[in-house]
Order: C-alpha cells, then sequence, then structure tokens
C-alpha cells in the first residue's frame, strides 16, 4: 500500500467492480484513456481485475482511494510494461473530484514507488492532444514531451492525436532532490 497526505493507492478487489462502473462508464473520463473501453460494465471491471490478479507485476496496478475512506475507490493508477525496465503510466479518476489535485499527488507518490520499489529506469505517457489537465499533471512530475503521433482509443474508437512524454530515472531523482 501506497500512503499520501490525503490517499491510499491500494490493491484492487472485487469491493472496487461498483465504483469502478459508476467512474469509468462516464464518456467525460473514459475519453482521456488509452485502453478504458465505453460503455464500462460490470464485465469490464470484472475482465480488468482478473487481468491485474494474473499479471506477474501486480505491484503496478493501484485502486485510488481517499485517506478518509480507504474502502471507496476514487480511481485508479497503473504501469503497463513493455520491456522490465520501461512502463507506460496511466491513471483515471472519478470527474466529481478532477481539479483538486488528487491525480497530481497519486501520480507522484506512484512514480517515486515505480522507480524506487519496482526498478523502472523509464516511465512513458501519452496525453490526448487537448487534455492540458492532464498534461500538466506530467509536466509537473518531470515528464519531457518527446513528440506527437496517435494512438488508438478504446473509448473512442478510434485514433487519436496524442503527445508521448518520457520521465527517465535520473530527471526523476534530480526533481526529487531539487524538490520538484
Amino acid at each position: 500500500m501506497i500512503e499520501t497526505a490525503r490517499l491510499v493507492l491500494r490493491p484492487f478487489t472485487a469491493d472496487d467492480v461498483p465504483a469502478m462502473v459508476a467512474g469509468l462508464d462516464n464518456f467525460a473520463v473514459a475519453r482521456n484513456t488509452g485502453r478504458v473501453p465505453f460503455p464500462y460494465g460490470e464485465d469490464e471491471a470484472r475482465a480488468f481485475l482478473k487481468r491485474v490478479a494474473e499479471d506477474d507485476t501486480p505491484s503496478v496496478h493501484r485502486a485510488i482511494a481517499l485517506r478518509s475512506a480507504p474502502e471507496r475507490l476514487i480511481g485508479g493508477i497503473g504501469l503497463v510494461t513493455d520491456t522490465p525496465r520501461r512502463a507506460e503510466l496511466g491513471y483515471w479518476l472519478t470527474e466529481p473530484l478532477w481539479g483538486r489535485g488528487l491525480i497530481t499527488e497519486a501520480a507522484r507518490a506512484f512514480t517515486d514507488h515505480a522507480f524506487g520499489h519496482c526498478g523502472f529506469a523509464t516511465l512513458l505517457a501519452s496525453v490526448h492532444i487537448g487534455n492540458e489537465a492532464s498534461r500538466r499533471i506530467l509536466l509537473r512530475l518531470g515528464f519531457a514531451p518527446l513528440g506527437e503521433g496517435t494512438s488508438f482509443s478504446q473509448a473512442r474508437g478510434e485514433d487519436v492525436p496524442v503527445e508521448f512524454m518520457e520521465l527517465e530515472r535520473r530527471r526523476w531523482r534530480q526533481n526529487r532532490i531539487t524538490g520538484l
């Protein structure tokens, strides 16, 4: 479990299914993700939990909950690995809690976990063009733009323009030293 001032990043459980459906069966949330289908129902939530349970690196997927109610899921954060030393960061937060700095707080703690505990050398991310809130989060974490391209969005059912970003361990460590 990872704790921050306001959050708990904990393993997903079967009890999270209703909150996952409530949060992700919202096009405003799903449209900014790459791997979340829309509509999103119990079958999709259960299939995700099954994949996470079978994953040989379960520490790279976490449910986000408020410390005041750790059993109530409000979002999710995770890494999809493409090599043992590199992974892509993704996250979502239920829409009523947007704009409170919660994802920045969760992502900062989770990138610390990814570099410090999991041993990744590089984290990647892609942000849909126009999703300025998510882009600002990644820049605050130290991610550097790599360029633009397209990526398939399951929720939209099409390729969408994205900006690719990268955070290397060296830059993460430097940001921690300088307090960014």
